[in-house]
């Protein structure tokens, strides 16, 4: 059985509802706090990296295909997707003046498998806006499996220099690394991923070198650093060099203090429903946020604002267990049943 790494997890999930604070800042008094928040994507590409080294790298090299693998990717992450951005569409059409239904219909059929809407407002994934990260994910992930028999340290070291280079000229020219969700800001989310996925992957493979060298903090202090990374308030003469630092060294030097936790049973629990929750909280919180800024505009915004966090999480609990997981128990099924009927039978297997 493989190893089950709860820190990351509940890292994830901290990650997760950084993120929405920091969408909900200007209607918190644009409070400083949570400024960094979209530092959050760089940790979540650094966990893809670790997490897809974890549970792919034997399969790929006993020979999974990069088709089924991203068929594999499709179903954990495009249902979720779907539905919010689907909830996105809904909104969209039901705004007087909003954009033409044709430019609605099509970015919703873009944006739901995981690809930039080209007619659709400024935003790559105008309908759900935090998705423009799912698509940088998508690429890595495509990437990691086609390349992979060429995927060696020394090279996932050189994509992770050569982006990094990049990045820091993106970052001056930009004052931070807050980019990615544009068309124009391709480059940016580009080199993003391109640091941040192959750290993680290299983490992985090389635990046995630092995880006897990283001491396990304990579940509340990992929790409590993770976020105050994504929280602490800097003057904008300090936010580029905390942007690159938290790329290079502080994303990645959580996710080995994540992954040397070990909980007991009962600290457990709050982990994996963070965990949980992390995914459809990221998808779903910005419809959320729109249906009250359409539909409540007259409640208090920091009302306003903590209500969408509640029902961020309520709504991710509902989406998880009425439609993630039983959508990804019939897609799964589905594909069990098509190899069945175009593999010859070879006798029993285990």
């Amino acid at each position: 059985m493989k190893q089950k790494y709860l820190g990351l997890d509940g890292m994830r999930g901290v990650a997760a509802f950084a993120v929405v604070v920091f969408h909900l800042r200007e209607w918190l008094g644009d409070t400083p706090l949570f400024q960094g928040g979209y530092l959050a994507v760089d940790l979540f590409f650094v966990l893809s990296g670790f997490v897809i080294a974890h549970a792919y790298d034997a399969r790929l090299a006993e020979g999974l295909g990069p088709v089924a693998f991203m068929r594999l990717r499709a179903i954990r992450l495009l249902p979720l997707l779907a539905l919010g951005t689907g909830l996105g569409a809904m909104l969209a059409l039901s705004t007087p003046g909003g954009p033409a239904a044709w430019r609605i219909l099509a970015g919703f059929c873009a944006n739901a498998v995981g690809l930039p809407s080209p007619f659709h407002g400024r935003r790559i994934f105008e309908l759900d806006p935090p998705a423009w990260s799912l698509f940088y994910e998508l690429l890595a992930n495509a990437g990691f499996a086609v390349a992979f028999r060429w995927l060696g340290g020394k090279a996932l070291g050189a994509i992770a220099l050569i982006s990094f280079a990049v990045l820091v000229v993106l970052g001056v020219q930009h004052g931070s690394l807050d980019g990615g969700m544009t068309l124009s800001g391709a480059p940016m989310g580009l080199a993003r991923v391109g640091v941040s996925f192959p750290l993680g992957v290299l983490l992985h493979r090389n635990r046995a070198l630092w995880s006897a060298l990283v001491p396990a903090p304990p579940q509340v202090l990992l929790l409590a650093m993770t976020v105050l990374a994504l929280a602490l308030p800097l003057p904008a003469s300090l936010r580029l060099a905390f942007d690159l630092g938290f790329v290079a060294l502080l994303s990645p030097l959580l996710v080995m203090a994540g992954a040397s936790l070990r909980t007991e049973r009962r600290e457990s629990r709050a982990l994996v429903l963070l965990g949980l929750l992390s995914y459809p909280v990221y998808l779903l919180h910005a419809p959320i946020k729109r249906a009250f800024e359409h539909y409540a505009p007259a409640i208090p915004s920091s009302l306003a604002a903590l209500l969408v966090v509640v029902l961020s999480g309520l709504a991710a609990l509902a989406a998880d267990r009425f439609y993630d997981v039983p959508v990804r128990r019939w897609l799964s099924g589905l594909g069990r049943r098509a190899r069945a009927e175009t593999e010859p039978e070879s006798g029993p297997t285990v």
